[in-house]
């Protein structure tokens, strides 16, 4: 409770009497995870100071860091992550502290994250990147932020769509990054997911009328076929 409500001078005064770092509640989380969850920094510092586990993990798999950046908390990530911790390791779903903050559009946290050495390219257990993420979840800036930081243009995931970014952003009419993609001219626009769908069917099947006009312009095969054999 001290911990999570960011007692400091409690936690302190628990410290003193030894009292035990790593004890969980039901959902398996430490003080730590707590104070994470809460964004208390303090409490966090005092609390690694004193020897908690920085990488303990809850029911969910996840650890401070993975909370810290779905609450987009700059001090604490740059606390966790400026010390090395946790910037790789995965949760349930398999996903890095990087998916975590992508999902939730977190620029400053990605920020950090990849300032700390986080891989652009782990994926999560259905194949997505930070990058699928961003797109998935509406991010637009913060999608072309990853692009430009080297995002793979043409990572596929590895779920029974085997789509790739162009894919997604046809299909959700994200026009701007459509765009974006076809500016930058090193996107396979003939690239077909699990399906046999090109971004054109995408964009098509879903009625978005100016990425189908778009990628027209761009040259896209509109006779490309499908496995079922529709264009």
């Amino acid at each position: 409770m001290a911990a999570e409500n960011g007692w400091v001078l409690l936690v302190e005064r628990l410290l003193e009497e030894k009292a035990n770092v790593e004890s969980r509640d039901p959902s398996l989380r430490t003080p730590l995870i707590l104070a994470s969850l809460s964004g208390h920094t303090g409490v966090v510092q005092r609390l690694i100071q004193n020897h908690a586990q920085a990488t303990s993990q809850d029911y969910l798999g996840q650890t401070p860091l993975h909370h810290a950046s779905a609450k987009c908390s700059r001090g604490m990530i740059e606390t966790l992550a400026g010390r090395g911790i946790g910037i790789k390791w995965r949760d349930g779903l398999m996903q890095t502290p990087l998916h975590i903050a992508a999902s939730k559009g977190s620029i400053d946290a990605i920020r950090i994250l990849q300032k700390n050495n986080a891989d652009l390219e782990a994926k999560e257990k259905n194949g997505k990147t930070a990058l699928h993420l961003a797109l998935i979840n509406g991010h637009t800036e913060t999608h072309k932020m990853l692009l430009n930081d080297g995002g793979n243009i043409n990572a596929a995931d590895d779920d029974h769509e085997g789509q790739g970014p162009l894919h997604y952003a046809a299909s959700t009419g994200h026009i701007d990054i459509v765009k974006h993609y076809l500016d930058k001219g090193t996107f396979d626009t003939g690239a077909k997911d699990k399906k046999g769908r090109t971004a054109l069917h995408h964009a098509t099947r879903n009625g978005h009328t100016e990425s189908v006009e778009l990628l027209l312009d761009q040259g896209v095969d509109k006779e490309a076929k499908d496995y079922r054999g529709r264009t």
